[in-house]
């Protein structure tokens, strides 16, 4: 076996690591901890606290240095809310965005149904209703995509309410953005307080509202707006003082084993063979970032690179883990979603565009087993790479499937062999790149 090939096969992680085990540690944290209504490992909540531990410990394993980063953020938190359609309360309705702040309290009006494009001029006063559309992602839905918040505000609705076409076979709660850019601030509104309240709901609850003649909704803030985030830092040194970040975020909503355990195991998985290999076979050295808060405007990564000027400037390339695997299921097809699902991947190759990573990519995805087909690829950031979009290199493979954002992001969403196979495409990649010497 020649060297190159040789090295390669080192770069594959031990057939003792567990990575979806490492993935279901912190789905189980999520789900022991349900006391907030967005539930999940949200930044800065207990549950997101025991999984930057459990984290450490995890890379502690592998790596010579490993740090927890504490850091504070603002950021609202909804404590608890209700809505009833003609006084029925609608199970799966949750707030949209759920970083919003909507005037609290109660708010009752008659309901006025409108096409996306239709004449919004009747939702004057009422709450407006939307029956949106859904490709893979709740992230692709038409609120989003057609400004309908904005819509319904100059309007004068008194709130705006839409649902998804989720499979009717189960019901379904979504944390949906409904905002363009990736990340819009309250600020935008006057007193940093949204007019209208926004609830997103599941294909059974919008039949229901569909047929009310009134909704009545409320809704209730925490008092506390300011927490405390962990980013967890592993730092693995190289043949110079050069370095790469390899970049996932711990924090989630619901379950979250797509989004993001499957990152979080894959970041493990490429650190173990990395560690393993001499130091002067790593042409640079490598931080391991797991990052807070970042549902919360990147507020993690925005903290890991004002936090010390100098590492940062060591960094030349970003590589995001996120959404790695997603495994098909019956319902899916039933529903009649895109398959395979892991062949929904868009590649974000930073806002300048990485050309070197473009030509690689159809036959390294083929390769590693992550896709069967070329990827959809952006000369775009995406995600907490917005905070140093321009600055550095960075990629990120993603996918973004219907459990995005959904309590059906659950374990046996994700394997063990994709996970392995997103862990063998970055290897493979960062091979190619010049960042180990083979």
């Amino acid at each position: 076996m020649r060297r190159r090939d040789l090295i390669l096969a080192a770069m594959a992680p031990s057939a003792e690591l567990r990575l979806k085990e490492i993935a279901a540690v912190h789905t189980a944290i999520a789900e022991r901890d349900q006391r907030n209504k967005v539930w999940g490992r949200i930044g800065g909540s207990p549950a997101e606290h025991a999984s930057a531990t459990a984290l450490r410990e995890q890379l502690s394993r592998i790596l010579p240095q490993v740090a927890l980063e504490e850091f504070e953020f603002q950021a609202h938190r909804s404590a608890d809310w209700a809505v009833r359609a003609d006084g029925m309360p609608l199970e799966t309705a949750m707030p949209a965005p759920f970083e919003a702040r909507f005037p609290e309290g109660e708010r009752t009006a008659k309901l006025e149904p409108v096409a996306p494009d239709g004449d919004w001029a009747r939702t004057k006063d009422k709450w407006a209703f939307v029956q949106s559309n859904l490709t893979t992602s709740t992230a692709f839905n038409i609120v989003r995509e057609k400004l309908l918040y904005q819509k319904a505000v100059t309007a004068g609705a008194a709130g705006l309410l839409f649902a998804l076409p989720t499979p009717a076979t189960s019901r379904w709660k979504s944390v949906v953005p409904v905002d363009k850019p990736y990340a819009v601030k309250d600020e935008r509104y006057a007193g940093g307080l949204r007019p209208i309240p926004c609830f997103s709901m599941d294909r059974v609850d919008g039949a229901r509202v569909a047929k009310a003649g009134s909704v009545t909704a409320k809704i209730r803030y925490a008092a506390k707006d300011s927490h405390r985030g962990r980013n967890v830092v592993g730092f693995l040194p190289g043949a110079t003082e050069e370095a790469a970040g390899i970049m996932c975020h711990i924090d989630s909503f619901f379950t979250g084993a797509i989004d993001n355990a499957s990152g979080i195991a894959a970041m493990v998985g490429i650190a173990e063979p990395l560690a393993r290999l001499p130091r002067a076979v790593r042409r640079c050295g490598f931080y391991f970032l797991g990052l807070s808060a970042h549902h919360d405007e990147a507020a993690g990564m925005r903290d890991w690179v004002a936090r010390d000027p100098q590492r940062f400037a060591r960094i030349k390339e970003l590589f995001l883990l996120e959404h790695v695997d997603a495994i098909d299921s019956e319902e899916g097809r039933t529903a009649g979603w895109p398959m395979p699902l892991n062949n929904q991947r868009t590649a974000y190759l930073g806002s300048e565009g990485w050309p070197e990573v473009r030509a690689l990519l159809p036959d390294l995805v083929r390769r590693s087993g992550v896709m069967t087909v070329d990827p959809k690829m952006q000369n775009a950031c995406i995600a907490d790479l917005f905070v140093t979009c321009g600055r550095v290199k960075s990629f990120c493979l993603m996918n973004a499937p219907p459990y995005y954002h959904t309590d059906h992001d659950t374990i046996e969403r994700i394997g063990e062999s994709g996970i392995r196979n997103a862990v063998a495409f970055h290897t493979m990649l960062f091979s190619q790149l010049g960042l180990t010497k083979t």
